[in-house]
């Protein structure tokens, strides 16, 4: 993006902040605000631990912070001072070194402070439940209006070892045929196949106030403090 002003540098700041804030994203009319979060990369690099996270947590939540992230370097193999690239492409297991309790003692100790939590990982891990939920936000613009314009909800669980999701809107629902597996659109195709080879699990759809689609896979292992599964 290239943008233009006039003025001194400050003039030129003060316009980028007016443009971001014309455009930042509203829910229902509301400003949704900008959230403050904590990332380790550029402190501690390599070098974080378990230990130094939790020395964090309530100094953030006393500094007002929303959400708290572990970056790179997590994964097994990227032991300091080695950089980022040392293990990358491992999402199965945490490094024992620094988190021989694995990630989610973590994240559960941010929650517990009233904020949220995230950890980085490689878009490939990303990208296959990324295309499962941008083909069904697609299908809800198409067909998920109700009443009161368009709502959906988005649910995550852990259920005995499974990342559930679940997906709604407060449209008309889907189709009888749809539901009996005799009409599936491209969109739809597209989803069983993403869940059940890319990520190897399985979903289902039925209606109840509108369309819902539950969509389960195995979990990470290594981010739970497990061990890796063959």
């Amino acid at each position: 993006m290239i943008g233009f002003y006039e003025g001194d540098i400050h003039a030129g700041r003060n316009a980028l902040r007016r443009f971001i804030r014309h455009w930042y994203p509203r829910w229902q009319g509301q400003d949704l605000g900008a959230p403050v979060s904590w990332n380790h990369a550029f402190t501690f690099e390599a070098r974080i631990t378990d230990e130094i996270f939790r020395r964090q947590v309530p100094v953030c939540a006393d500094l007002g912070f929303d959400w708290m992230q572990i970056d790179w370097g997590w994964y097994a193999g990227c032991i300091p001072p080695m950089g980022m690239t040392h293990g990358i492409g491992n999402w199965t297991t945490v490094e024992p070194t620094r988190f021989p309790n694995g990630i989610e003692p973590l994240a559960d100790l941010v929650r517990s402070y009233g904020m949220k939590y995230c950890t980085w990982v490689d878009p490939e891990q990303a990208h296959h439940l990324a295309l499962v939920l941008g083909e069904l936000t697609t299908n809800s613009l198409k067909y998920g209006r109700g009443e009161d314009g368009l709502q959906v909800g988005l649910q995550f669980s852990l259920e005995d070892g499974q990342v559930c999701l679940v997906y709604r809107d407060g449209g008309a629902g889907y189709p009888p045929a749809v539901l009996a597996g005799r009409d599936r659109s491209v969109g739809l195709w597209l989803i069983d196949s993403i869940v059940r080879t890319s990520l190897r699990g399985h979903w289902n759809m039925a209606n109840d106030g509108g369309a819902v689609t539950r969509v389960c896979f195995p979990a990470n292992p290594g981010l739970m403090g497990g061990q890796v599964v063959e």
